[in-house]
């Protein structure tokens, strides 16, 4: 069955729509662990300060934090881990092959981290490789012919195929979540082959779901401060308030309609069964 943008966008709402709950409480969750490891870091980063000023010393947070060392990686690690595992629980959720538990969700984006880490750091080198061979290129024939039009062009052609290589590897986090690929190069390759015949398709969707979001964030600005500050007036606190509450609430419900949305895309992609995906969310 060939690609349809309409179908991803409707069986993005209908996942979100009847998994929003335990979607919004594994949120939840991992955002408690992010807070845990930020007041865990900042506690001794804090212990550090406090040592340095017993000394007599002057406190310095920048000396403090770059004398931690191990420590700071550490922290970074734990934040990306925590970060990664919540991306593969969220779409793990949004499978209609995987039961709707957070407890699931859980185990499985944290069993995904290490696959996640692999990709990331095998994509990254890669990437810095295959950059620099082509800065090279680019910036020989750019001196070598002098010409603003075409260093513009090929920053363009650079461009896109930068969008092209994002929209072959955008079931990565998919096929780790919902797939169960352990392997982080078969994860790579098999995200590569699945999207092979949709790529500028998928990026019409997600372009498509970029200008909605765009739209609805003006229209809550006009709603909320936008009448005010086009009259020259300072927002009045309520607006403020909403437009807080708003922004707060709308990154929330966009940041898991995207997941949904990547689901749904995997979904078509990987060949699931369309009548069951549906009947598994009414």
């Amino acid at each position: 069955m060939p690609f349809s943008a309409s179908r991803a966008f409707s069986e993005a709402f209908e996942i979100l729509k009847s998994r929003f709950g335990v979607l919004i409480g594994t949120t939840l969750i991992f955002w408690v662990a992010l807070v845990a490891v930020a007041a865990v870091f900042s506690g001794t980063l804090m212990a550090g300060v406090m040592a340095s000023a017993a000394t007599g010393a002057e406190p310095d947070p920048t000396q403090v934090f770059a004398g931690m060392g191990f420590s700071v990686v550490l922290f970074y690690l734990l934040i990306y881990a925590v970060q990664f595992a919540m991306s593969l629980a969220m779409m793990r959720l949004c499978s209609d092959r995987h039961p709707p538990s957070i407890g699931d969700a859980i185990s499985a984006g944290v069993r995904g981290v290490p696959t996640m880490f692999g990709a990331v750091i095998i994509l990254a080198i890669v990437g810095i490789i295959v950059g620099l061979v082509f800065g090279l290129i680019f910036g020989a024939i750019s001196a070598l012919l002098n010409s603003g039009a075409l260093t513009a062009l090929l920053a363009l052609g650079g461009a896109l195929l930068g969008l092209y290589i994002y929209a072959r590897l955008s079931m990565l986090t998919p096929v780790i979540a919902i797939d169960e690929e352990r392997n982080p190069i078969q994860a790579i390759s098999r995200s590569w082959s699945m999207t092979g015949q949709a790529a500028f398709k998928i990026l019409l969707v997600l372009g498509l779901a970029i200008i909605v979001l765009i739209v609805a964030i003006l229209i809550l600005v006009g709603a909320t401060i936008g009448t005010a500050a086009l009259s020259g007036q300072p927002p009045s606190p309520g607006g403020i308030i909403a437009f807080i509450i708003g922004m707060i609430a709308f990154g929330v419900t966009v940041g898991l309609y995207f997941q949904a949305l990547m689901a749904a895309i995997h979904r078509q992609v990987s060949g699931s069964d369309a009548e069951q995906a549906s009947a598994a969310f009414e």
